[in-house]
């Protein structure tokens, strides 16, 4: 499962109509990954949203400390991959699970 910055918006913050579905599809996912832009964006998200910081910081850091999530890092080689995968696939879609 791709762990996205909305799913993980969801599976953050407890009063998001949609946190009961995060926490259960999270919890039944076989494989997990995200990579760095996606922590990025959710610290900006939560931020503005106004989720406290303390929590913010202790759900980041247990994603990166949680050996079943996979973090990706990119760089700019990987980068452009995605954009040509991106450019390839015009007609996709790849987040099912948005918070309001």
């Amino acid at each position: 499962m791709l762990l996205d910055t909305s799913g993980l918006f969801c599976l953050l913050h407890k009063h998001e109509w949609e946190h009961l579905m995060a926490k259960q599809v999270y919890a039944t996912a076989a494989t997990r990954f995200t990579h760095n832009y996606v922590l990025d964006e959710l610290v900006s998200l939560a931020h503005t949203r106004r989720i406290p910081r303390h929590e913010l910081l202790n759900f980041s850091k247990q994603l990166l400390n949680d050996s079943r999530v996979d973090v990706i890092w990119i760089n700019e080689a990987l980068h452009r991959r995605a954009l040509d995968l991106l450019f390839a696939r015009t007609d996709k879609t790849y987040s099912t699970l948005r918070c309001r």
